[in-house]
């Protein structure tokens, strides 16, 4: 039986262990921050407490919301407990798994390419530690489904970790013990869970940087809802994504002074461009991107047979084009990658961290867009039905990153 291997960054976990001892916390849930390795082995960097849901988010009502509010009190979803004499050690937390699911989907895509959520930590006494199994095994599963969530393009690198990691930090004593169980790429339930040899070392000495700035630049018509078709201004931004990341799959990567080989150690890469090697030295990464439409793909071929998407054979009228879509920008790339793992794996993280980089913008645009429209029908009332046979929803309010018909040419 093979061991799963964790070497954790000792110093960056003893100061956020050794910050609750001083604030007199005794329970505490977050998630673990590093990087899957090969080998069956995993590094740890950093611990990231979950935040209570005391202001709205996780289950209503929930007594005990948020560990923050009192003396003793239990917590549900994330967040804190203090000490309170025998109080403290009678309660017993309240996990949410959803809220700590949500907790990771959103560290998920904040965090760059190379670095991911590996699992769950609990500080806390051993009692309660055991008390909470069976939540803390629906805890895991919820957060590899929301791991998974953030898979959704086949070439965004995002992806489950193999293994999946329960740290508990045990109080009283303190003291470190690891566990870990296979993720099932997050669509089953977890089960087996086994105890992991834990090292600590200097970790993030080990990592390297390459950064990429992406130019975007995509434009696309925007097609009437009211035709039948199944095509909204959602649909057309993840169809231009989609499209997008299939180019990039196939983009030729290279330095300032030549192509790199995949298969060349990390390490070797950097001893020569930044700084002899030094531990936090970064390289900026070009990729010679396909030209628009060569690449034919069986991805990008079924993203143009869906009704979601314009497909050639699927032609587009000049009257149900009520506008174009204008997406134009820049994307900072940046992943990390051990010295000794290949460069493949570094550019792979590079090109997934611009995609999920340019897809978490284009949400919040999304978002914006919304919102904006609504308060402005609100204020303008509901559009006129037009009898002079000029297309109303040419007249709807709309956002910036909108062309109309006209302005497009």
């Amino acid at each position: 039986m093979v061991v799963h291997s964790v070497v954790a960054q000792g110093e960056l976990l003893d100061r956020h262990v050794d910050s609750l001892f001083r604030q007199g916390v005794y329970f505490e849930v977050g998630l673990l921050i590093g990087r899957s390795a090969e080998g069956n082995r995993s590094h740890l960097y950093v611990l990231v407490p979950t935040p209570s849901n005391e202001d709205g988010g996780g289950k209503e009502g929930g007594e005990g919301n948020g560990g923050s509010s009192g003396p003793g009190v239990g917590v549900a979803g994330g967040g804190k407990g203090r000490h309170d004499g025998k109080q403290a050690a009678a309660s017993l937390p309240i996990l949410d798994s959803d809220w700590i699911g949500e907790h990771a989907r959103q560290v998920c895509r904040l965090l760059p390419g190379g670095i991911q959520v590996l699992g769950v930590y609990v500080f806390g006494t051993e009692p309660v530690f055991k008390s909470l199994a069976a939540a803390l095994n629906s805890t895991l599963y919820a957060v590899c489904q929301a791991i998974l969530s953030e898979c959704n393009d086949s070439f965004s690198n995002t992806k489950v970790p193999d293994d999946m990691l329960l740290l508990h930090v045990c109080s009283s004593p303190k003291k470190y013990s690891c566990k870990s169980c296979p993720s099932g790429s997050g669509t089953t339930p977890l089960v087996g869970m086994k105890p992991c040899e834990m090292k600590f070392g200097n970790v993030l000495g080990s990592l390297r940087c390459c950064s990429n700035r992406y130019k975007v630049d995509i434009r696309m018509p925007l097609i009437s809802e009211k035709l039948g078709r199944r095509y909204s201004l959602r649909s057309a931004i993840d169809a231009a994504i989609s499209k997008e990341s299939v180019r990039l799959h196939y983009a030729i990567s290279a330095v300032d002074d030549g192509l790199l080989v995949d298969d060349a150690l990390v390490g070797t890469l950097f001893d020569t461009k930044a700084d002899g090697g030094a531990p936090y030295g970064r390289v900026e990464v070009l990729f010679l991107l396909p030209p628009i439409g060569s690449v034919h793909t069986e991805t990008s071929d079924s993203c143009e047979s869906t009704d979601s998407t314009l497909g050639p054979e699927n032609s587009v009228k000049e009257d149900e084009v009520i506008g174009m879509i204008a997406i134009r920008g820049t994307v900072q790339g940046v992943a990390y990658a051990h010295v000794r793992e290949p460069v493949r794996r570094l550019i792979a993280d590079l090109k997934g961290d611009v995609i999920r980089s340019l897809r978490t913008r284009l949400d919040v645009l999304y978002d914006e867009i919304e919102r904006e429209q609504t308060e402005e029908n609100e204020v303008s009332g509901p559009v006129e039905t037009s009898t002079s046979g000029e297309n109303p929803e040419a007249r709807k309010p709309r956002h910036a990153l909108l062309l109309s018909a006209d302005e497009n040419g």
